[in-house]
């Protein structure tokens, strides 16, 4: 029966890099040993020698640190049987200890991996919100009267009714009289402020009765001043456009 040769152990790392320290020492160590070189690459060459044995060091030193760090892989499922995450899932299965009610009254531990936000609140029925929006709006209405016994030959008072038949308040309106002379002029007014172009009169009214509730009326009044012995009522008579009644 033959003798099978014997094959020699693989080195491991560590011993290759150790031996490699020990042949850099030895050829560097030789030309000093034999003075062939002058003194600055001596020194030259024993900065280079020293740098070459301290990565080396390094090396070693990381191979060895790396070996200690285990490497990843598929976790075991636990003692009491809890499976654990799946690699690159990103969460984790809580165990029965996490997720069972506190003894002791307190609020139970949430459950890791659950969603933190709540759940939407309802809209309120009918989009916007506001109250009162639901409402239906309608033009306002105006009515011009004269007063009662203020009559004379050179002036009467009226008065401008605003109602609003909507379901909402209203406001940001005003009123437009045509007097049927330019010579007729407003004054006294009460409610409101007046503007003039030509014969016709802009009121806009002040910012206590600007404002007209839903099913409610402001009223404003001013005198007309002239020769009221002709016919000085108004040939026209608008709110927001809309003619006035009153004037027929």
């Amino acid at each position: 029966m033959k003798n099978v040769p014997s094959r020699p152990r693989p080195r491991s790392l560590p011993v290759v890099v150790l031996t490699a320290i020990i042949s850099v020492f030895t050829a560097v160590g030789r030309p000093f040993r034999w003075g062939r070189l002058p003194t600055y690459q001596q020194i030259a060459v024993g900065i280079g020698a020293g740098i070459v044995v301290i990565g080396l060091a390094v090396l070693l030193m990381g191979v060895r640190w790396d070996s200690s760090i285990p490497t990843s892989g598929p976790r075991r499922a636990a003692a009491d049987g809890t499976p654990t995450a799946k690699p690159g899932t990103g969460t984790r299965t809580p165990t029965a200890s996490e997720i069972s009610p506190s003894t002791d009254g307190s609020t139970p531990p949430p459950v890791l991996g659950a969603p933190t936000g709540g759940a939407p609140t309802p809209s309120a029925p009918g989009g916007s919100g506001r109250a009162g929006s639901g409402g239906r709006a309608e033009p306002l209405r105006a009515r011009f009267s004269k007063v009662a016994g203020s009559e004379s030959l050179t002036r009467y008072r009226a008065t401008v009714t605003v109602t609003n038949p909507g379901q909402v308040a209203a406001s940001s309106w005003t009123v437009a009289i045509t007097l049927p002379r330019e010579t007729l002029t407003l004054s006294d007014v009460e409610g409101a402020t007046v503007s003039r172009n030509g014969a016709t009169w802009t009121v806009v009214p002040a910012a206590s009765v600007g404002t007209v509730a839903a099913g409610g009326s402001v009223s404003v009044s001013f005198q007309v001043n002239g020769a009221a012995v002709f016919d000085a009522t108004p040939t026209a008579c608008t709110i927001n456009g809309q003619a006035c009644t009153g004037l027929g």
